[in-house]
């Protein structure tokens, strides 16, 4: 692999001109708090300064703490996210002559990994293979990782197959990383291969390995395969998640496949998984689009049996739904609903009602509607202002659209394409009004 073989060649340097830490000065009384055994769990400290004198302590005892203790010190400061400080601290190891250890060696190469450094990481492969340490999984998953961050998946696999030449053997966490990378990169079938592959190598795929093909093939609307690979996991006995099936559904409700959302649904309440608000949303959306507001309703129920409250935006499509219907009562009431239960209605769920209001030609209610929005000092918007034109020239009121479109100027709302369209369209249809 280039990758590979440029970092056998690469500088024991990994980072070569970076700054050197000036470490605050050694706390004395500090020292009885750092108890350095050799049964010695952990070293803790909360913040990143604490960590410091406890390095500084380290380098500058009569006899220096074994190596694990400064690979455990490295690794509890590359957990704080302070990678570029493991990689200069790393850096004073080597100038007080501290030797490093497989470990300690992995930690810093995971800090230039986070640091988007991984022509310096590699180097450090380099090192630990000059320093005679054999890489272990750790080493390979971190570089994996890494070059998966890069979109560089193929330099990935190469790694993955250079590990198991290796005699060391992938857990499903390194196949996982890469399978997400092909994924993500649009590489679906590569994906499936190596997850047929590890299959083959008795690494059992987890949640998160199918779960990562399922939202790649529902994002590429191959939503059968999606179910047919939901269906495999589930007969080897491996539970899903919301996020396994929500895509799922969100690609059967665009299909209209209700039967199949239904049971889907079904099968996530027998499992004991509970879904999420944006798996019912996208329900509630499906349902309404299509008319079946009856049948939102009962998602919407079973959402808050279940201890889950509708937030604004269920609200706001069930609204929505009613109002393609025309049902206006029943949009209020849902209105009504949502304050009740402390929802504070936004520009849109005022927009949804005008504009069903609008449509059924009752433009008193949309003015009531608009002026309750002003009073709860909510800035109607260039939607609200195009709505309430088109409906006042349904009803062929040309001068209250004509004012709305004033207003709309005055109040820096100014009017696009839209606008204009609607204005131009009805002029030409009606030129009785032209004759005016």
């Amino acid at each position: 692999m280039m990758m590979l073989r440029r970092a056998t060649r690469a500088s024991r340097s990994p980072a070569h001109g970076a700054r050197i830490l000036t470490l605050p000065p050694p706390f004395l009384s500090s020292l009885s708090h750092y108890r350095f055994r050799s049964n010695t769990k952990s070293l803790r400290f909360k913040t990143l300064d604490e960590g410091l004198s406890c390095f500084n302590l380290m380098i500058r005892m009569h006899t220096p703490p074994s190596i694990v203790h400064f690979a455990k010190l490295l690794n509890s400061i590359s957990r704080m996210k302070h990678h570029s400080v493991v990689v200069s601290l790393s850096h004073q190891m080597d100038s007080f002559g501290f030797p490093h250890n497989i470990h300690t060696l992995t930690i810093v190469m995971n800090s230039l990994c986070h640091l988007n450094r991984l022509g310096f990481a590699f180097s450090f492969l380099a090192k630990i293979l000059k320093l005679g340490f054999q890489p272990d999984e750790v080493t390979f998953t971190t570089l994996i990782r890494a070059l998966c961050n890069e979109d560089k998946t193929g330099d990935a696999q190469h790694l993955l197959m250079k590990m198991l030449e290796e005699g060391l053997h992938s857990d499903v966490f390194a196949y996982g990383i890469l399978i997400n990378g092909l994924c993500k990169g649009g590489n679906i079938s590569a994906a499936i291969k190596l997850l047929r592959f590890m299959e083959e190598c008795h690494c059992q795929p987890d949640v998160v390995v199918y779960t990562s093909i399922i939202n790649a093939l529902c994002k590429d609307g191959k939503f059968t395969e999606a179910l047919n690979l939901l269906s495999e996991m589930l007969a080897k006995g491996i539970l899903g998640d919301t996020f396994t099936y929500t895509p799922i559904i969100q690609g059967l409700c665009s299909l209209g496949e209700w039967k199949l959302v239904t049971w889907l649904l079904k099968e996530m309440l027998n499992s004991k998984i509970k879904p999420d608000i944006v798996c019912y949303s996208t329900i509630v959306d499906g349902l309404c689009k299509v008319g079946k507001t009856t049948e939102a309703h009962n998602v919407v129920d079973c959402l808050i049996e279940i201890g889950v409250e509708p937030d604004i935006v269920t609200y706001n499509t069930l609204m929505n739904g009613h109002c393609l219907r025309l049902e206006m009562d029943k949009a209020a009431k849902v209105f009504d609903t949502m304050v009740s239960k402390g929802c504070t209605p936004e520009v849109i769920s005022y927009n949804t009602l005008i504009n069903g209001c609008c449509k059924s030609q009752r433009m008193d209610k949309a003015m009531d509607l608009f002026q309750e929005m002003c009073q709860r000092e909510l800035i109607p918007d260039v939607v609200t202002y195009n709505t309430l034109v088109l409906g006042f020239l349904n009803v062929r009121k040309i001068q209250d659209a004509s004012s709305h479109l004033d207003d709309m100027i005055d109040c820096d709302q100014f009017s696009n394409c839209v606008t204009q369209s609607i204005f131009i369209d009805y002029l030409c249809k009606n030129d009785d009004w032209l004759e005016r």
